[in-house]
């Protein structure tokens, strides 16, 4: 009997009075409807009443309707397989607010991705998303396109609307997640620019900072942040402490690494004066071992590498000099 009921109701009114009974209802639900109910309604009747609901979502269309409205209605014609339908409404709404027709076929679409998983549609739809993006000059959207892009595992789009975000808040927030979003992306300049102009939340950002300036070299920025990201590796700090120049507080606790696991100190040893040559820092790895090794009591594997670290330098007074000091601590040559 349904159906019968359906074309009972259109055929005894004329369109003009569907459009002013749409009309009035819309002012009724305006009053009695929570937000978002109406659309909510018009999506939950496809399967019911289908051909006068079709008559009154295209009533809807003569009358100035928000966008969710025209969201169901698109969805309407979606479910019902009306693709022509679907296109001459965004055209017609993409003349009148091309943002507003790239947010209603980025929803349509979203729902026909998850049902379809079709790369074809996810395609389309990160071409709609950077649109809005870039389109976006409220904070607020801005906010949720990041959540979306994120959401769809879009980490291009994610680092757009964050790299935003940071550039029109200044909010340090914002500039660690586009720093973490560029790292990800090996976007260089856009790390260059973030780094060190934000004091990082997570661990996991001090961290990406130690290993940023430890690349570059700058022993004391890698320092700082390696203390930020939280517990770390006793010879990883130490051999940064060298390298950052704090010489006395690494070299007491190398000592006290000493007593209590001598392998592993003597390889945190070799590592910083291996690296302090790698950097060309070589008259400071000289005073290094002139000045430990008479501090420590190692294995004989340990101080051949420290004779052959000695002779690489080509300074063959040097060398000497090390040699006696490697012969003094092995009881070689006697005072």
């Amino acid at each position: 009997m349904e159906p019968l009921r359906s074309r009972v109701v259109i055929k005894l009114f004329s369109w003009k009075e569907i459009v002013f009974f749409v009309a009035f209802f819309l002012a009724l639900a305006a009053l009695f409807f929570p937000a978002g109910k109406l659309e909510e309604y018009l999506e939950q009747d496809a399967a019911t009443n289908a051909e006068l609901t079709r008559k009154y979502t295209e009533a809807l269309l003569r009358v100035k309707s928000p966008s969710q409205i025209k969201l169901a209605v698109l969805r309407r014609y979606a479910y019902e397989g009306d693709e022509e339908k679907v296109l001459k409404l965004l055209k017609q709404v993409r003349k009148e607010n091309p943002l507003e027709a790239d947010e209603l076929e980025y929803e349509l679409l979203k729902r026909k991705y998850f049902s379809s998983k079709d790369e074809t549609v996810r395609r389309r739809m990160r071409v709609l998303l950077y649109r809005l993006i870039k389109g976006a000059k409220d904070e607020r959207e801005l906010k949720r396109l990041y959540r979306e892009a994120l959401s769809m595992n879009f980490p291009e789009l994610a680092f757009e609307a964050a790299y935003r975000l940071a550039l029109k808040t200044g909010s340090p927030y914002w500039k660690e997640e586009a720093f973490l979003l560029a790292l990800q992306l090996s976007k260089k300049e856009v790390v260059e620019r973030l780094a060190g102009s934000f004091e990082p939340r997570k661990p996991e950002t001090a961290r990406a900072l130690y290993y940023y300036y430890l690349a570059k070299g700058d022993w004391r920025r890698a320092l700082y942040y390696l203390n930020k990201a939280g517990p770390a590796k006793e010879e990883e700090k130490i051999v940064l402490e060298f390298l950052a120049g704090r010489d006395e507080e690494a070299l007491n606790e190398l000592l006290a690494l000493f007593q209590k696991n001598p392998d592993k100190a003597q390889k945190v040893l070799l590592e910083t004066f291996r690296t302090l040559s790698y950097a060309g820092r070589q008259d400071e790895m000289r005073e290094l071992i002139k000045s430990v090794l008479p501090l420590v009591k190692a294995d004989e594997r340990f101080y051949a590498e420290i004779l052959k670290l000695a002779l690489a330098t080509g300074d063959a007074h040097f060398a000497a000099e090390v040699a006696r000091l490697v012969a003094r601590e092995t009881g070689v040559l006697k005072e």
